[in-house]
């Protein structure tokens, strides 16, 4: 398949969902959500339990799920003296980060960082999710962008969900 077939792909979607006129325009976007081409790089690293604190600094927009509590907002703090399962944030570079405990002391640092040419092989949408109700009280609503991956086949599969901040 040439880049300019895969392309196209993107842009009929969007003329189809932009021109169903037998549906209402949020049933629409409800089946059919409002893909974008984009692009992306993701780094990947293990690190070591005293390694997060570094890893977790700077956080602008974060929540992060100790074994006892989740805290979520805009100014949330690590607390190094907590055992930290799992965390999402947006760093000070703007970019998407996910920590997940993998066993024992060991972590799984994942960075996504958007790439300023869109690429013919991705593309995305975004998501809003609510928060659980006893979160409420201090984020209702996350916001997800999740990309999908064009493969040799030409089959579009999802690959990738990224936190990217709250919404209120």
């Amino acid at each position: 398949m040439t880049d300019n077939k895969k392309i196209n792909v993107i842009e009929l979607y969007q003329k189809f969902t932009n021109n169903v006129d037998h549906c209402s325009n949020s049933t629409v976007h409800e089946l059919f959500p409002d893909l974008k081409a984009g692009n992306l790089h993701i780094e990947t690293k293990t690190i070591h339990r005293q390694e997060l604190a570094n890893a977790l600094k700077d956080l602008k927009s974060c929540w992060l799920m100790y074994t006892d509590e989740v805290c979520l907002g805009d100014h949330v703090s690590f607390e190094p003296n907590r055992y930290l399962l799992e965390a999402e944030f947006i760093d000070i570079n703007g970019n998407s980060n996910k920590v997940k405990l993998l066993h024992d002391d060991l972590y799984l640092v994942t960075t996504v960082s958007l790439l300023n040419e869109p690429s013919q092989n991705y593309c995305y949408y975004d998501q809003q999710v609510y928060t659980r109700r006893d979160l409420r009280k201090y984020r209702s609503k996350i916001n997800y962008r999740i990309w999908y991956k064009l493969d040799e086949e030409g089959t579009w599969s999802p690959y990738l969900q990224q936190f990217l901040g709250f919404l209120d």
